[in-house]
């Protein structure tokens, strides 16, 4: 579950720089497998757990969509 997430998080870090939007597209991708490679219910507290993540990218996800969140490694 921490390696899907790593691996999910360094993938989309890496293709579009944007941490905020790794760490939104683990917490939606986790769950996922979880659900395949694991137990319903080991999914549903992951999804709770991706749930709060969302929660609390609230500000990051209106920068994104404005266009202002910040790419990692940028300056400013």
């Amino acid at each position: 579950d921490l390696l899907i997430f790593a691996v999910v998080w360094l993938v989309m870090a890496f293709l579009f720089r944007f941490s905020s939007l790794a760490a939104l597209a683990a917490a939606v991708v986790v769950p996922i497998a979880l659900y395949v490679m694991s137990t319903p219910q080991v999914a549903a507290l992951f999804v709770v757990m991706s749930i709060i993540v969302f929660i609390k990218h609230r500000a990051n996800i209106s920068r994104l969509l404005a266009g202002t969140e910040g790419k990692i490694g940028a300056k400013g």
